[in-house]
């Protein structure tokens, strides 16, 4: 039998997106999973959202619950999975027990001119780490390569990673640093989740928030050195 997954949806005022996300989980060829949503005290009718599938599937889809499956995976409210997405995932990290995180790319839909285009040239990056174990360190000091919705990992490698980074938004970005001095990580180049893109994804307000002040940026990256120490 295969491992069980636990995955993490985030949402906040997603209510015009989060039934899609849900529906490509219950849509996964890979059944062994849960659905543990996460809400930030939305205000539209994303909770609404939310009841009505816990309603339905409740021993599947959960909120404020504790993950306790062997591996973790991430999806925000507004992007997607493919239907093979945890399948092709897990078949691969259980040939290869050396993987501690996989990723995997990600088809860009949406408002792609939003997107900024140093990002967009950012993601080429990786298909020089394709198909190989790599040590993610040094390239995660200079910036975060890996879509958080497209990530695989195991749960045990959790427990001893803090939680409470510089920047807020960049929570994915610090614990894949702290994650990356504990073991190998995998670049699956397939494209196995969709990520919408538009005016009001967390990323893209807090990019263009910052863009212009390259001092947070430096800070951030110091307070990941310091990790080392």
């Amino acid at each position: 039998m295969m491992p069980n997954v636990s995955i993490i949806l985030t949402s906040y005022n997603q209510g015009k997106f989060i039934e899609e996300a849900i529906n490509s989980v219950l849509a996964q060829s890979y059944k062994n999973w849960e659905l543990l949503i996460v809400d930030d005290g939305s205000t539209d009718n994303t909770l609404l959202i939310i009841d009505k599938y816990i309603k339905q599937y409740p021993d599947s889809i959960k909120l404020y619950t504790l993950a306790k499956s062997v591996y973790i995976a991430f999806l925000e409210a507004d992007d997607l999975r493919l239907k093979t997405s945890l399948l092709q995932k897990i078949d691969k990290m259980e040939k290869n027990k050396k993987i501690l995180l996989l990723y995997t790319d990600a088809k860009l839909f949406g408002n792609y001119f939003l997107l900024p285009k140093k990002l967009i040239l950012h993601y080429k990056f990786r298909s020089k780490i394709k198909n190989k174990l790599f040590t993610a360190s040094s390239i995660l000091l200079q910036n975060n390569i890996i879509p958080t919705f497209s990530t695989v990992i195991l749960r045990n490698s959790f427990s001893k990673l803090s939680f409470n980074p510089p920047q807020a938004t960049w929570l994915d970005w610090w614990l894949w640093y702290q994650l990356s001095l504990q073991g190998d990580f995998f670049f699956l180049p397939k494209t196995l989740t969709r990520w919408r893109i538009h005016a009001h994804s967390a990323n893209n307000q807090f990019f263009h928030e910052t863009k212009h002040k390259a001092d947070i940026v430096l800070e951030f990256k110091n307070k990941l050195k310091e990790l080392i120490q």
